[in-house]
């Protein structure tokens, strides 16, 4: 199966480095999450789907974009009046709203955008694209839902959380249980998993996987070599948080419509031609499914440091299930515990993960605090052996030349 790393654009950037340099480069690729515009449509609506059918209440969904604030608070996402009952009113929010009307750029909200329109249509009476106050009391809307491709550092979505939770009305409707939030996006970082579900009103965070960042998949001198290049080569203004993206977050990911600015700056600044140029995927070919799939098995281990198993014999033996158990097996045994840790390691969807979980504690792999078990060491001791050829024994008489005779020397 093809491999996106070895396409001619990822080689032209990985060549516009020194010779020593280039095995680090290849090592930050080895970690980063590749997502497809097919594949994100289909995780998000596989969260929606489940969500309607679950509750079959109508469901209020909201693009997440950026919020205008005053004095660093975000603006009430409904009006409501200052004297008097502060019952929120106002008509639906703006889907796409710049903050700056001369510089008129959309982001991932327009994809998100496109993607909300379509449950809307699907799904009819049951999904509701940005509804006002008066349009949730009349339609009974029972879950709100924020929808994105990607929490980062986590500062916009909690940005368009307070926004709503701002409102009076919102607050009441959640004090008395009548709405639930929710957040639906592909992939998380866990910094900003955590600040999201930290908030106040208690969202639900859906996702479809996890996000592997810097720190979460190398240690060592492995990650000390990265921070070094990131640093050297990502021209960053100030510190080497800064070298990290936004926040000092350090993501792994890129999207069928770009990479977000919370990865290294190496990324989309370094060399005289970047990987991402603006945080723009111009890469011919990412988009194919056959290139974006897991590159192979073997560097799947390498790059989680299980070198062993991507050298042994039973690679090559094993069908995709057994891969895919031995390869969760593998980042449980690297200190991963959580279904979304564990598919930011090794880039399988989260519900996947968790049922490969499942079947793990079944087989007494796994404990059920999350830790690699002796039955579990001892897979993975099998699975990296190497099968010792046997030494083979010339049998022709032929094969080896020695002198039949010898001349007197000369005198």
């Amino acid at each position: 199966m093809s491999d996106w790393r070895s396409l001619p654009a990822v080689e032209a950037w990985i060549s516009d480095f020194p010779v020593p340099e280039q095995p680090v480069a290849r090592r930050l690729l080895s970690g980063m999450l590749i997502v497809s515009s097919d594949e994100l449509k289909k995780g998000l609506s596989s969260h929606a789907r489940t969500l309607i059918g679950e509750h079959g209440a109508r469901v209020g969904f909201y693009v997440e974009r950026e919020i205008r604030k005053r004095l660093g608070v975000p603006n009430r996402l409904f009006s409501e009046p200052r004297w008097g009952v502060r019952r929120a009113t106002g008509s639906n929010p703006l889907v796409i709203s710049p903050l700056r009307r001369y510089k008129q750029e959309i982001g991932s909200e327009g994809i998100v955008a496109q993607l909300v329109t379509e449950w809307h249509r699907r799904f009819r009476n049951k999904a509701l694209v940005q509804p006002s106050p008066d349009q949730i009391r009349k339609n009974k809307v029972r879950d709100l839902v924020i929808v994105t491709d990607f929490i980062g550092s986590g500062d916009r979505i909690l940005s368009y959380l307070e926004s709503m939770w701002r409102v009076r009305s919102i607050r009441s409707w959640h004090s008395l249980g009548l709405v639930r939030m929710h957040v639906f996006a592909y992939a998380a970082t866990p910094m900003g998993l955590t600040r999201v579900e930290a908030h106040p009103c208690g969202p639900m965070v859906h996702l479809v996987s996890g996000c592997p960042t810097v720190a979460t998949c190398f240690n060592g001198r492995s990650f000390r070599e990265l921070v070094k290049f990131c640093w050297k080569r990502g021209q960053p203004r100030n510190s080497v948080e800064d070298a990290m993206g936004y926040g000092g977050v350090g993501s792994l990911i890129a999207f069928a419509h770009g990479c977000p600015n919370t990865s290294p700056l190496v990324l989309y600044r370094a060399g005289s031609s970047p990987l991402f140029p603006a945080r723009v995927n111009s890469i011919a070919g990412f988009g194919d499914e056959a290139v974006l799939r897991l590159s192979s098995a073997r560097q799947k281990f390498t790059s989680i440091e299980r070198v062993q198993i991507a050298r042994g014999e039973w690679i090559d033996r094993a069908d995709e299930q057994a891969l895919k158990r031995m390869l969760v097996l593998s980042a449980v045994r690297v200190s991963a515990r959580t279904a979304d840790s564990l598919s930011a390691r090794t880039g399988l969807p989260t519900q996947e993960v968790a049922g490969i979980l499942s079947q793990l504690r079944e087989n007494s792999w796994v404990s059920v605090t999350g830790k690699i078990t002796p039955e579990g060491i001892r897979e993975m001791k099998r699975a990296s052996r190497r099968v010792k050829l046997p030494y083979a024994i010339p049998q022709d008489r032929d094969v080896f030349y020695y002198p039949q005779g010898l001349r007197a020397p000369r005198v």
